[in-house]
This record gives C-alpha cells, sequence and structure tokens, in this order.
C-alpha cells in the first residue's frame, strides 16, 4: 500500500512504529513487521534520514526487550549503510550526552569494520572541505576519520590524536567511542601498525574508573601489540607488566580476564634484552595469578592459569611449570620456589579474604595458612597477626569460608612447635 502514500506519509508511518517498539507498547510484533518490510524498500520507505534518526534516538533508550533492540539496531545500520553522512551528522548534534542513545547508536556501527570505515571515509571528505563543524564536540572524529582513509602517514595520525587531546580533553562518553573506533580499526594490521603510536596515552585510560573505558582499552592493546616489531613491543610490555596487576581483581569479569590475558601476552613479548626487568616484574605478580586461578569465571581462571605457566616458563621454574601443566596443587611450589618473598606473599593474599567470591577467599585462606609454614619468623607476634586476619572471616556470610578460617586459625602453630604441617590446606 506505499506506493499510494506520499513520502511524508511514508515516514510518518515509520515513525509510528518506532514509537511502538518501546517497552510500554502493546504493538511491537506489529510495528517490528513495518519495520521489517520498510527495510525491504529502503528507497521508498526511508527517505527522511535526519527525521527517522531523530525517531530512534528519541526511542532507543526505551527499548530493552531484545527482539525490539535488534530491530531498531538493524534500521540504524541499514540507514547508515546507505546514507552515512546524513545519519552521523544528524547523531553528532546530540553529542557529548550521558546515557545518550545517540552514544549507543554510534557505538553500534563503529564496531562494524566495513560500515565504520564507509562513515569515517565519507567523512573525510567533509573535514576537508570544512563542510563539517569542527568543534569540541565532534573534533575526536577528525583521527579515526583520517586513520581509516587509504594512503593515511603514522605520523599525520598521531599529530592529529595527539592535537585534539591536548585541547579537548575527551569526557568519558566520547573517549568510549573513541576507543570503539580504535577497537575495530585495529582488527586490521595495517592500522593497528599505527595505532601503536598512541599506545602509551592507551595505557593510560586504564586507570579510568569506567568499565567500557578498560575493556575497550585493553582489547585495543591486544590487537596492536602482535603487529608491533619485537624491540617496541617490548618496551610496552614492560610498561603493561606495571599497569595490569592493579585491574587483575577489577568488579568486571572481563576487564579481569583481558588484563591477565594481556600480561601474558606482554611476558610473551618481551625481548632477551629486557627479560631481567621483566621477571622482576613477574615475580610481584605470582600471587595473585594464582588466587584468581580460583576465580569463579571460568574464562578468568582458565587466563589466569595460562598466565601463571607464562610466568613459570619466563622464571625457569620447571616444577611449577609441570604442576600448572597437569592442573596439580601448586602453592606449596610456589613457596618453596621463592621463600625469600614469603612475608610479601603474605601480604599480597590478605586483600583476597575480602574477595567478593567464596572460592577465592578459600584458595586465599588455604595459601595463608600454607605459606605460614614456611614464614622465616615464626614468632608469636606474627602468628598472631596471621590470626587476626582470619578471625573477621569467622563471621563471614558463606559457612565454607567460615569453616575453613577457624580450622586454620586452630591448626597455626605456636612458635615452640619444631615440626608441624598444614598438608590438609594444599594450593
Amino acid at each position: 500500500f506505499g506506493k499510494y502514500l506520499q513520502p511524508f506519509e511514508r515516514t510518518g508511518i515509520i515513525l509510528t512504529a518506532i514509537e511502538a517498539m518501546t517497552d510500554t507498547s502493546i504493538y511491537k510484533e506489529v510495528a517490528s513487521s513495518v519495520l521489517d518490510e520498510a527495510m525491504k524498500d529502503p528507497d521508498s520507505w526511508l527517505t527522511d534520514v535526519p527525521k527517522i534518526v531523530d525517531g530512534i534516538r528519541g526511542s532507543l533508550e526505551r527499548v530493552h526487550l531484545a527482539s525490539a533492540r535488534h530491530s531498531m539496531e538493524s534500521l540504524i545500520l541499514l540507514l547508515t549503510n546507505q546514507c552515512p553522512r546524513e545519519v552521523v551528522r544528524s547523531l553528532l548534534k546530540h553529542l557529548p550526552s550521558p546515557n545518550s542513545a545517540a552514544l549507543a547508536m554510534l557505538d553500534v556501527m563503529f564496531s562494524l569494520p566495513q560500515l565504520l570505515e564507509k562513515v569515517l571515509r565519507d567523512l573525510q571528505g567533509d573535514i576537508r572541505g570544512e563542510l563539517f563543524s569542527i568543534s569540541e564536540d565532534t573534533a575526536w572524529i577528525a583521527p579515526l576519520s583520517l586513520l581509516a582513509s587509504n594512503g593515511s602517514q603514522t605520523e599525520d595520525f598521531v599529530t592529529l590524536f595527539k592535537g585534539w587531546r591536548s585541547l579537548w580533553p575527551p569526557c568519558p562518553e566520547i573517549l568510549s567511542l573513541v576507543l570503539r573506533g580504535l577497537v575495530t580499526l585495529s582488527q586490521r594490521p595495517e592500522l593497528a601498525r599505527k595505532v601503536q603510536g598512541i599506545l602509551t596515552y592507551i595505557v593510560t585510560t586504564l586507570k579510568h574508573d569506567n568499565e567500557e573505558i578498560r575493556t575497550k582499552a585493553l582489547t585495543v592493546l591486544r590487537n596492536v601489540l602482535p603487529c608491533m616489531t619485537q624491540e617496541k613491543a617490548s618496551l610496552i610490555a614492560l610498561q603493561l607488566a606495571e599497569e595490569l596487576p592493579p585491574i587483575f581483581d577489577d568488579e568486571s569479569s572481563q576487564v579481569r580476564e583481558l588484563s591477565i590475558s594481556l600480561f601474558k601476552d606482554a611476558m610473551e613479548a618481551v625481548v632477551w634484552i629486557d627479560r631481567k626487568d621483566m621477571k622482576k616484574k613477574v615475580k610481584r605478580v605470582l600471587v595473585p595469578l594464582f588466587l584468581r586461578m580460583s576465580d569463579q569465571k571460568e574464562r578468568v581462571a582458565k587466563a589466569s592459569r595460562e598466565a601463571l605457566l607464562a610466568a613459570a616458563k619466563l622464571l625457569g621454574q620447571r616444577q611449577l611449570k609441570y604442576l600448572i601443566r597437569t592442573e596439580q596443587p601448586c602453592g606449596e611450589c610456589l613457596l618453596r620456589h621463592n621463600k625469600s618473598r614469603v612475608e610479601e606473599y603474605l601480604h599480597q593474599s590478605r586483600p583476597y579474604l575480602q574477595d567478593t567470591q567464596a572460592s577465592v577467599q578459600e584458595a586465599a585462606i588455604r595459601f595463608i595458612g600454607l605459606a605460614a609454614q614456611h614464614l622465616r619468623d615464626r614468632s608469636e607476634e606474627k602468628l598472631a597477626e596471621i590470626r587476626e586476619a582470619l578471625k573477621p572471616l569467622l563471621n563471614d556470610t558463606k559457612p565454607s569460608v567460615c569453616s575453613l578460617a577457624a580450622q586454620t586459625i586452630l591448626i597455626l602453630p605456636s612458635p615452640r612447635e619444631q615440626r608441624w604441617t598444614l598438608r590438609w590446606l594444599c594450593c
């Protein structure tokens, strides 16, 4: 029936269907069917791009049903593929805005490599011709557009990126969008090699308290590191060995997994001349990696096991490597091969007693009990300090944690005892 309607009438039907996709509507199925039909004949139905984009932007934050969300995202992607300049210009007018639907829509289109490159190359002409108004809110897209353009030089991209960052330090929402673009573009090795010029800045974003920013930054780093020369990769690997450990215990399981996996990549990327420095850094993270092997998230536990195995290889600890490979308890071996660090290991283990996961708490309790055997200073004062660290767990809400803490406190020796064992606590 569309052929009998005027263009503005078709647009009105599309806008009504978009509004009907929101959570409170009872007409989602009908609206979805209308949008599906319209997307089959976009030249007739999707003519007023700015109005349709504004309609999606105004409704998207009220669409949470997966099927409805999928229909809306499919519509915006189709519009972008047909009219990239119009769609992006319509969305950029509403940036930056926290919790903005415009940000969500741009994030979706920036996640698709071919579509993103098409959008950025199309905008390159606008930027050069000054049709695209460069301002604090839109300048961020210029470096991405240059990166995606054919024949662009690394130095030009790096200079433009640094200039944008120094003139207009990005808000978290824009930074997240830029990182999304870099995640997608860096999947291509030739573009990843250009991104290495700004890796020092990307590393600094790991300190951001925004989960999305950390996740995207980690992904960019994982994409770029394998594309660097050995010497350059080794230098950035040493920097990563300092910056990554603080986020091994992030609340986000994805951040934990990515940071630990990237740490493994960094260990393997270091060249011979930098190995001594890397070994010093790796020795400081053996306990966090060991305890994260008990993470309830299987992907995090697997990443931790693989990273600890890589650490054992780097440090030349064959028995530890064998125990990890065969999935045998390795806490005793870890302590025996690093006797001078037992005090440090005890100190590192204590924060894990407060972990949100019972499995990690239990691993920490067992390791602390085992480490007490290897202490050089077995004074009553030192043992009392360990007991005090365990006592709060006697009131933990998780019965298994309470029980294990109580047993460990009871079995801790007095300094007068010459031989004793906690073999049952084997890690």
